[in-house]
């Protein structure tokens, strides 16, 4: 009895020590396996760029929907938009789906090849589900022909 009394107090020590060294290690691994994140922006970039010619001082930059499953949030929108003419902007509009975020266009002061150059470069935030169509309007005050070209920057994540 007293020989069986000592083992299972070697066996406790023994576990005792063992705890001591390696449950810190094997405790800091659990942790980083359950705080790790599939939906971080770095694994998921989204970046498209697109362009459009006028319609009636109306020119829509579509971009692709956002894949089934998935949400897209966009962080920046990059656009140029050049006119031919003295035509001004009169707004610029990220869309999809109810959501509208309003742009500032500025003039560039030295414009090229005779023409007036707008440029937009700007931090959003906004959400797009999937099946839903992300878009760029621009609104020119004018009927004339533009062209505008748009990128948005963003990341996609995995909607349980």
């Amino acid at each position: 009895m007293k020989s069986r009394m000592l083992q299972i107090a070697g066996v406790l020590a023994l576990l005792a020590v063992v705890g001591k060294f390696y449950a810190v290690p094997v405790l800091a691994q659990v942790r980083a396996t359950i705080t790790q994140d599939r939906d971080q922006e770095g694994r998921n970039i989204y970046q498209y760029y697109s362009s459009c010619q006028s319609q009636a001082g109306v020119c829509t930059i579509a971009y692709p929907a956002v894949p089934a499953g998935q949400r897209l949030v966009v962080k920046h929108v990059s656009m140029i938009t050049q006119f031919p003419t003295g035509t001004t902007m009169n707004a610029i509009q990220l869309r999809g789906n109810g959501t509208y975020q309003f742009l500032h266009p500025q003039l560039l002061p030295a414009n090229y090849s005779a023409q007036f150059t707008f440029v937009t470069n700007e931090d959003v935030l906004a959400s797009f589900d999937g099946g839903i169509t992300p878009d760029i309007d621009a609104f020119a005050t004018s009927g004339g022909a533009f062209t505008a070209s748009g990128t948005i920057s963003g990341y996609l994540i995995a909607i349980p």
